[in-house]
């Protein structure tokens, strides 16, 4: 059979819009997701940067300038006083490890001095 007689099949033809259709849907649903993704992205951290925005002018409000400042200095810091820290696995699960200096009154062994 000839190229030119499959393509005039009916078969081909419905193959070929079946083809086509599939695909189009495919491409939308794709950028329905990446887009829907997207947006709830940026709408969960524009909200986040409003709440610590109004969370921190609320400080500043009631301790002044001097505190805030320690206020986020101290944010910035690790928060962990054990000697512990996570780092991402590469199998997604948490890993600990151990500090390389000592935090606070806790020495690296975890103990306390």
């Amino acid at each position: 059979m000839s190229l030119s007689r499959l393509l005039g099949t009916a078969s081909f033809r419905l193959a070929a819009t079946y083809l086509v259709m599939f695909s189009a849907s495919v491409a939308l649903l794709g950028a329905v997701v990446y887009f829907s993704v997207g947006y709830e992205i940026v709408r969960q951290l524009d909200d986040r940067l409003i709440e610590e925005t109004a969370k921190l002018t609320s400080y500043f409000k009631k301790n002044g300038l001097t505190r805030l400042a320690e206020h986020i200095s101290a944010r910035q810091a690790p928060s962990s006083t054990t000697g512990w820290k996570t780092a991402a696995a590469g199998s997604g699960r948490a890993a600990c490890r151990r500090r390389t200096r000592p935090m606070g009154n806790i020495t690296q062994a975890g103990r306390p001095r």
